[in-house]
């Protein structure tokens, strides 16, 4: 798996995680606390931040090569 898959996988699988936890918070019939609230943003925040610490890898050469590689 080179890198860009491997960031794709990883963006993928956060988003659907973080889905998942807002979801299981919205359909409740108790609302969530502030802690809890304060809690996913830190956690979305955090992911954020990995997935841009990841992205900064990918230097322009390798999205260069990426769009040659593309059929037109």
């Amino acid at each position: 798996m080179d890198d860009k898959t491997f960031i794709a996988s990883f963006a993928a699988q956060e988003t659907q995680r973080i889905s998942e936890r807002l979801k299981s918070m919205v359909e409740r019939p108790v609302p969530p606390s502030e802690e809890e609230k304060n809690r996913v943003i830190q956690d979305i925040e955090t992911t954020l931040r990995r997935l841009q610490s990841a992205l900064s890898h990918l230097t322009p050469e390798m999205l260069e090569e990426e769009k040659h590689e593309q059929p037109s």
